[in-house]
């Protein structure tokens, strides 16, 4: 499900730091990114969402303006639609600003809560001067921030936020306990769990997985009811347990539980508490539970609402939208397109423009992943406060991750002539019921392999994680392995080389983590004879790898896709160059890790360069003969040359 994480996912970790019910102090992120203000005038928008009470609260603004600034430059707070403070920004003042605001009572109650940034900014004394230059700014630093003393989060006990309530605050570990003695699916349901509560952790190695029933300070027994021994056995006596279903609820704060009789079953479950189709449908405390009915995926339009994008009103103060981080719902046809599609409101005062000093034509701007797509808006013809408008985004600019960012714009609402002030306000309005996006659909290319299309298809579609073992690879390095290639949690699966079941291999993609363990030399493209890569087939330099990585059909079934990832180190501790080797997204099959983190791809392969080497030679014979025959050509000519002078002496 396509689901909007920019303001949501910030709210979900600052609740996550307030399960206990002792009241404490909370900060609340108002934004996931800085926010830049421009003079003379504009303003931002920004929310915190409170679940609980506060004894006081204060907003904590963290700023930095221009030296530039002069008298009457000012910041201007409105929370709720209610001023509530505004401060003067002078020439000679120290450029970073902490400012706390103190909260009124109907500020700090449950629900959700704005705050307004307004900037006035000057920089000029005078008539008719400019006050729209570069140096007229300001900044609302990412460690701006709502506090909270003495909160007492509110919540009821619902499975709905059982993931985020049991997320480790700063000084916690959460741990999974497992049987010590089970299953490769009970394993990687673990894992599975394991990666999402670790995205929301401040600190990934906050999440462990354990068989030490002591460690955590607070636990989820995942397994099957008659693998666990004393004293987890002892937690679940007071379980009820139901034949061919998986439980899961609470014991008391501290412990919670995810039980089955059936590995399997358990394994194919668990995502209900955190995938966001079944998660936002829980409400009660405990779940039996014991088949998930098949998802909708035919859906391919979603309006902004579903996407939980509010209503978008661009003037001439506030130029842009929040940035919204999207998520594809599958994978789309390289070659397709994708339609956003806007219906507008506009203000009638867009057709007169002209009078008061807006010269250029006014136009709305579409950012997807910082590419700008502009659109005129229509204000000479009939019915012209109304518009519906359309923009086309190739597949391939959305397929570069399976997020993506969308940002509306606005270009000319705002009047440029500093001698001309009115209080007219021009406005462009997007319904967010109206508009959508329209995402293309068509079928995929099962042969076309290589590194440019990564993650497809891993992060859409059924994959199996193949490991040495279960100790050999960290979990941080599964953790950037799960969130750089987008692995859907309710899709993927962790399996050991001979544990992976015979309907894994024909069904799933494939990513290999050192394969040469575990598969035939001949299914490896790189091989090791004596204890090194065989890497020279592919244009690298022997000798200098750290880790290798091909891309290739999977040896279990041709039609999927197979990811080898191999190194020699006895345990891989993290795959610290996978970042950029997903954004580098490479139209190659072959690339290797060096020991200093570089990647190098492939250039041409062995059979390649001695066609080359080959017609190369074949060129000098030619050389030295056309050589040859020049210097002839040159003695010759002096002969001739000299014998002429000498007869005519």
């Amino acid at each position: 499900m396509i689901k909007r994480i920019l303001f949501l996912t910030v709210f979900v970790l600052s609740f996550s730091w307030t399960t206990a019910h002792a009241a404490e102090r909370v900060d609340l992120p108002l934004s996931f990114e800085p926010i830049q203000l421009y003079g003379p005038t504009s303003e931002h928008t920004m929310y915190y969402t409170i679940e609980g009470q506060a004894e006081s609260a204060n907003l904590e603004l963290i700023l930095t303006h221009s030296t530039e600034l002069i008298e009457p430059s000012a910041i201007t707070v409105e929370i709720d639609g209610e001023l509530v403070a505004t401060r003067a920004l002078q020439k000679g003042a120290d450029p970073k600003l902490e400012w706390s605001i103190p909260l009124q009572d109907s500020m700090k109650k449950h629900g959700t809560h704005t705050v307004r940034v307004k900037f006035n900014g000057v920089i000029l004394q005078g008539v008719c001067v400019d006050q729209q230059t570069t140096s007229n700014w300001m900044m609302v630093h990412l460690q701006s921030h709502v506090q909270l003393n003495g909160y007492e989060r509110h919540y009821t006990k619902s499975l709905k936020n059982w993931t985020e309530e049991y997320t480790p605050m700063v000084d916690e570990v959460t741990a999974i306990v497992i049987p010590t003695k089970t299953s490769s699916s009970v394993q990687s349901a673990a894992m599975r769990l394991r990666a999402h509560l670790a995205q929301l952790a401040t600190q990934s190695k906050q999440v462990v997985i354990t068989t030490d029933p002591a460690v955590g300070n607070q636990q989820i027994i995942v397994g099957l009811y008659d693998e666990f021994d004393d004293p987890i056995r002892e937690r679940l006596e007071s379980v009820e347990r139901i034949e061919g279903e998986m439980q899961l609820g609470r014991i008391d704060e501290r412990f919670a539980y995810a039980l089955a009789d059936d590995a399997e079953q358990l394994e194919q479950l668990l995502p209900v508490l955190y995938d966001e189709t079944w998660r936002k449908q829980l409400s009660q405390e405990r779940l039996s539970i014991g088949a998930l009915p098949e998802k909708n995926n035919a859906q391919t339009r979603f309006t902004f609402s579903e996407l939980n994008i509010a209503p978008v009103i661009l003037d001439s103060v506030t130029t842009e939208s929040a940035k919204y981080i999207l998520s594809l719902p599958y994978a789309l046809p390289m070659n397709g397109e994708t339609t956003i599609q806007l219906q507008l409101q506009k203000s009638s005062l867009l057709e007169q423009n002209e009078e008061f000093g807006t010269n250029e034509q006014a136009e709305l701007i579409v950012a997807i992943n910082e590419f700008l797509y502009p659109v005129e808006l229509k204000t000479k013809q009939e019915n012209s406060l109304s518009e519906f408008i359309e923009v086309t985004i190739p597949n391939e600019q959305l397929m570069r991750d399976s997020k993506f960012t969308l940002q509306l714009k606005s270009n000319g609402l705002r009047v440029n002539d500093p001698c001309i002030s009115t209080d007219r306000n021009l406005w462009v309005q997007i319904d967010p019921k109206q508009s959508a996006i329209q995402f293309a659909n068509g079928a995929i290319p099962t042969d076309a392999v290589s590194f440019s299309r990564y993650p497809y298809p891993f992060a859409y579609e059924e994959t199996v994680v193949v490991l040495p073992s279960w100790t050999d690879v960290s979990e941080e390095a599964i953790d950037t392995l799960v969130q750089r290639f987008h692995l859907n949690d309710s899709m993927t699966y962790f399996r050991t080389a001979d544990e992976v079941e015979e309907s894994l291999k024909q069904n799933a993609h494939v990513i290999f983590i050192q394969p040469h363990h575990y598969l035939e030399a001949e299914q490896l493209d790189f091989k090791i004879v004596e204890e090194r890569w065989q890497s020279a087939a592919f244009g690298f330099l022997e000798g200098t790898e750290d880790f290798v990585l091909t891309a290739k059909a999977s040896p279990w079934n041709a039609e999927k896709q197979a990811f080898y990832i191999d190194t020699m180190r006895p345990n891989i501790a993290s795959f610290h160059w996978i970042d950029r080797f997903v954004q580098d997204q490479r139209e190659s099959t072959h690339a290797i890790v060096n020991t200093v983190g570089t990647i190098i791809y492939e250039g041409h392969h062995s059979a390649n360069n001695e066609s080359v080497v080959k017609e190369k030679t074949n060129e000098w014979p030619l050389f030295f003969i056309g050589f040859g025959l020049l210097i002839l050509l040159l003695v010759g000519g002096i002969i001739i040359l000299a014998k002429r002078r000498k007869k005519r002496g």
